[in-house]
Formats: C-alpha cells, sequence, structure tokens
C-alpha cells in the first residue's frame, strides 16, 4: 500500500496499476532504466508474435501473410501506445481468440482431447489480460469474444 498516490488505494485494489501484471518481473533485469527498456521491448515482440500465431493458426494463412500481420499489429500497438507511457496487455488479445477459435473447433467436430486444456489455457490468458494493467481492455475483449 503506497499512502501518497491513489488516495492510498492498495495496489491489488487498483487493477490500473497492473501489479499482477506476468511483465513486471523484467523491470528487475539490470538497472532501472534498462529494465524498463527490456519491459516495453519484451510487449511489442510479444505482441508480434502473438497476432503471427494467431493468424497462422486459427486462419491457416500463409507465413508471409502473418508475418505481415504480426508486425502490422505490433507496430500497431506500438503507435498506439506512443506518448502515453501506459503498456497495456495487447499481446494477450491474439492468444485469447486463437484459443477461444481452437476450442470452438474441437466443439464443432465433436472432438473431445483438449478442450479442456485449451478452455484452461484460454481462462488464464483472459485472467492474465484483466490483471494486467487494463480493465477495459479487457472488459471489451470479453464482450468481443462473447459475441
Amino acid at each position: 500500500m503506497n499512502p501518497y498516490i491513489l488516495s492510498g488505494t492498495q495496489f491489488y485494489a487498483n487493477i490500473d496499476a497492473g501489479v499482477m501484471n506476468p511483465m513486471n518481473f523484467l523491470l528487475l533485469a539490470g538497472n532501472q532504466v534498462d529494465g524498463f527498456n527490456l519491459f516495453i521491448l519484451a510487449h511489442y515482440v510479444l505482441a508480434m508474435i502473438s497476432m503471427y500465431f494467431f493468424l497462422k493458426h486459427a486462419f491457416g494463412l500463409n507465413i508471409w501473410i502473418a508475418l505481415t500481420g504480426g508486425v502490422a499489429y505490433g507496430e500497431g500497438y506500438l503507435w498506439s501506445m506512443a506518448g502515453n507511457g501506459f503498456f497495456r496487455c495487447g499481446f494477450l488479445i491474439p492468444l485469447i481468440f486463437l484459443f477461444l477459435m481452437k476450442y470452438m473447433e474441437q466443439l464443432d467436430d465433436g472432438r473431445t482431447g483438449n478442450k479442456r486444456i485449451l478452455l484452461v489455457i484460454g481462462t488464464i490468458t483472459m485472467s492474465l489480460l484483466f490483471y494486467s494493467g487494463n480493465f477495459l481492455e479487457a472488459y471489451f475483449t470479453m464482450i468481443f469474444s462473447g459475441i
């Protein structure tokens, strides 16, 4: 608890603080500037990789199309965050939809193999999105995936 910010609200009570963001461990690398730079770089790299896997494995697109989409998503993520200093958890969103689409494919096919595993991974990913610091992003992702 920090009595000097957020009117003394506990960090866990403020979802925007992103206390449970799994990427926070990167802030411990080296000095403070190096840790923060690694923290930022990892978000964009993971955003690109996540969108690549989403496009490649959920839609079965060509590797070059998936790579282009991944880079475009990562760059768009970069520009959307430029200037406001609040790095969100956009890299988790393509993974949520990838797990959701794979889960729905298995429901449609009547296969029982990995349904539970996919559901658990999707739930963990959605929980990380929620705890990573932007309630509205998690809220709208849940609404959109529900629709």
